[in-house]
């Protein structure tokens, strides 16, 4: 952006009926694989806190499928 004049303010909000949704999901898409991308970096020398076994627990599928 370079000047004010020539920003359209509209394009910047979802919009009342959600006009501009498929962009806020692209983008929001995109900065949560960027952060995902950063965890799975992050420290790279630690264990995963969440281990395959903890993901077949009965307990662990049950909150899964109730969010």
């Amino acid at each position: 952006m370079t000047d004010k004049k020539d920003v359209n303010y509209k394009s910047l909000f979802i919009g009342d009926k959600s006009e501009n949704g498929d962009t806020y999901l692209n983008e929001l898409t995109h900065l949560i694989h960027e952060h995902f991308g950063w965890r799975k970096n992050y420290l790279p020398g630690d264990l995963p806190a969440i281990t395959d076994d903890d993901k077949l627990k009965e307990d662990y599928v049950a909150s899964q499928e109730n969010k």
